[in-house]
């Protein structure tokens, strides 16, 4: 069995993919991060809101090109804040997320949603809420900040969570360190899977946990994504400029 955090995880199985990669450009935007390597490998990941601090810097470190990768890699495990350990997650992503031939696939029809299902959603996932509702499955939405609306009460968020036959978990609960908080609540639910462009597409960090569902993104157009991201552009704005691809976790499986 697999030991450390499900972020730890994701650092040892980035740092052997990473080998001699170097940094060429590091773009912080205020939904994303991006990160392009010499070889062209690029990976992403979310900017949690209110990370900037309370003085004017953002982050500890600065002058990122031309550096080992797995220098920053390793930030995903070790950062300071969230913002850090964004910068290592799209670092992690860009090796991680890449030579996969798979077609784009649905996520949510991936789920086989149906109508006595109970739908836990932690994080709104905005795009994904109507086309849930559509099914006849009750959904509740777990949410931190009280703006986005949904359950922010622990004690029922956890009654959800227990409650649930589907959790759909954004993949900033790796960012914000509660992802293994939420699974260990998760009672017999079928289907648990980690969503958005932030997710690493590495079903070894996650063996033996009851995740059986990744849907994370691959880069299509590395130059259209940092403009986007320059820009303080969303995921909306980033979607033809990415391919989005699941994989489904037999038990043990291994990439």
């Amino acid at each position: 069995m697999l030991s450390g955090s499900i972020a730890e995880r994701i650092c040892y199985f980035a740092l052997q993919a990473a080998q001699s990669e170097t940094v060429r450009e590091v773009r912080i935007g205020l939904c994303y991060l991006a990160v392009r390597t010499e070889s062209g490998a690029m990976g992403i990941a979310a900017v949690m809101p209110n990370v900037t601090g309370h003085d004017c810097r953002a982050l500890a470190q600065s002058g990122f090109a031309g550096r080992e990768l797995s220098d920053l890699i390793v930030l995903l495990g070790r950062g300071a804040n969230p913002l850090e350990r964004a910068l290592g997650l799209a670092c992690a992503n860009a090796v991680l997320n890449r030579n996969f031939e798979l077609s784009e696939q649905d996520a949510i029809e991936l789920m086989h949603i149906r109508a006595e299902d109970r739908v836990c959603m932690v994080g709104r996932f905005p795009p994904l809420v109507a086309r849930v509702e559509r099914t006849g499955a009750s959904l509740s939405i777990l949410e931190k900040e009280s703006s986005r609306g949904g359950i922010l009460d622990p004690a029922e968020q956890q009654i959800c969570l227990k409650d649930c036959s589907v959790a759909i978990i954004t993949a900033t609960t790796i960012l914000n360190g509660t992802i293994e908080s939420v699974l260990e609540h998760l009672g017999e639910a079928r289907h648990v899977a980690v969503l958005g462009p932030s997710t690493p597409l590495c079903p070894e960090a996650f063996r033996d946990t009851r995740v059986n569902h990744l849907g994370g993104s691959i880069v299509k157009d590395p130059d259209q994504v940092m403009r986007i991201v320059s820009e303080a552009g969303g995921t909306p704005a980033m979607r033809p400029y990415l391919k989005f691809i699941n994989l489904l976790l037999a038990p043990g499986e291994t990439r």
